[in-house]
Formats: structure tokens, C-alpha cells, sequence
């Protein structure tokens, strides 16, 4: 009796062990990626809203600045004056990537920090991951027109928006929208870093930050703390199809 109940004891203590060691393994992964506040109070994911040109109320009654669709289920389509600022479906997916891989590691009760933009124009002492072209998020802007960023721009090319990475112009082609992914060390406060997951195109948006979160512990063991740049193309419509096309580490 004494020895069976011994041997569920330190089987019991072992399957403990086995699950707690790999927790504490990847919570010291994320902290060493990210930097070491990304589990507390000073780390941002940062969104951009987007606002209508017309104010609610310079819109006539009869006048709407939004169309809500129905798809059949009422004999017409409905008019909505709608929100002063407003999030596009891109926001939704890459929200839910980051508090899916982020719920893993923080108290429940302390979730991941989510904020627009323009909350955090003038905060610059904390760790930014920013989702979004510097064509819609202020945030991205500010940070990809850092000095520091000597990976890549935001530019033209043939009348076409484009990123220049390396002396190269990359663009949307054959269906597919590309993104970079940038981690660089925070210029004002190095204990921070900033992130960017920017795409041409929402997909290329939200195929970057699928990209990130679901091959993390790749990424972790490939830049080993260096700051880098990734161009991820994916595919309109899949952000499983996101693929990397290259890197630059430094």
C-alpha cells in the first residue's frame, strides 16, 4: 500500500514537473524576445482606427456615411451614420493572434495592453508591437521614420506603395500582398523594443503578424536577440499562406 501510494506520489510530482519546466521556458523566451515588461504594464499592441471625413453631425437625416450588408437577409442593405472611428476586419484577425499567443504567458486578470494609436502618440518608455502600414497607424510612422530604422521604408515606385528593403522595392504581385517584420531596440529607452507587423495591404498586415505568433520559437532561435527585418508574402485571403521571402539581422 505505502509503495503504490510512494509511486503515484513521484509519478504525480514528475507529470508536475514535465508541464511547469516548459511554461517556465517559454514565458523566459517571450520575455527575452520582447523585453523583459512584455508580461507587464509597460508593453502596447498597438492598432489603427480610421475616422470617416464627414463629422456625425454635418450628415443630413436622410444621408448615411456607412453601409451595413445584409447579404439577403433583409430585402435591402441598411444605412448607418456608424461610429466616429472605426477598425477594419484586418484588426480583428491580428487582435486575435496576439491574445491567443499572449493569454498563454499573462494573469487572466492582466491581459495584454490593446490601444489605438493616438493613445499612445507621445508615450515613448515602454515596448511597442505596432499592426498597421505607416499609412494608417501613427504609431508605425513615428517609429519607422526613426533614425534607428535604417531596414527598410514605406515608398513609391512605379505609382505603386511599395517597401524598399536592402536597395529593393518590393511589391504587391500575382495575388499576393507582402509585409515586413521588424524588431528594433528602442532608441529613447533601450530597455524597450518596438515591433512592427506592416503590410501593404491588410493581408500583408495580418499575414505578418500570423507569421510571427505562429512561428515564434523559429524566429526566437534563428535572430537570437538581434534586431532583423522579415518580408512576408501572403497570399489575399489566407494568412496561413504567409511565407518569408527574406532577413535581414544586424
Amino acid at each position: 500500500m505505502l509503495e503504490s501510494l510512494g509511486a503515484s506520489f513521484v509519478f504525480e510530482t514528475v507529470k508536475k514537473f514535465s508541464t511547469v519546466i516548459p511554461d517556465v521556458i517559454a514565458k523566459r523566451r517571450v520575455k527575452s524576445f520582447f523585453g523583459k515588461t512584455v508580461l507587464g504594464e509597460k508593453f502596447y499592441i498597438v492598432v489603427d482606427p480610421f475616422e470617416h471625413p464627414e463629422p456625425r453631425g454635418s450628415v443630413l437625416p436622410q444621408k448615411n456615411r456607412y453601409i451595413k450588408r445584409f447579404y439577403g437577409r433583409k430585402k435591402k442593405d441598411s444605412g448607418l451614420v456608424g461610429e466616429d472611428k472605426v477598425f477594419g476586419s484586418c484588426n480583428l484577425r491580428t487582435i486575435n493572434y496576439a491574445v491567443s499567443f499572449f493569454g498563454k504567458f499573462r494573469n487572466s486578470l492582466k491581459p495584454i495592453r490593446i490601444v489605438s494609436d493616438d493613445a499612445v502618440l507621445n508615450i515613448w518608455d515602454a515596448g511597442f508591437l505596432c499592426f498597421g502600414s505607416a499609412d494608417s497607424n501613427v504609431k508605425t510612422f513615428d517609429i519607422e521614420k526613426l533614425p534607428e530604422n535604417n531596414f527598410y521604408s514605406l515608398s513609391w515606385d512605379k505609382n505603386a506603395r511599395c517597401f524598399n528593403v536592402g536597395g529593393k522595392n518590393h511589391h504587391i504581385k500575382n495575388g499576393e500582398d507582402v509585409g515586413v517584420l521588424v524588431k528594433i531596440r528602442n532608441p529613447r529607452h533601450n530597455e524597450h523594443f518596438l515591433f512592427l507587423c506592416e503590410g501593404l495591404g491588410e493581408w500583408g498586415t495580418s499575414g505578418a503578424v500570423y507569421y510571427l505568433f505562429h512561428n515564434f520559437n523559429n524566429i526566437y532561435k534563428r535572430t537570437k536577440g538581434k534586431e532583423f527585418c522579415m518580408i512576408i508574402r501572403t497570399k489575399g485571403g489566407s494568412d496561413e499562406s504567409a511565407r518569408e521571402i527574406d532577413m535581414l539581422l544586424k
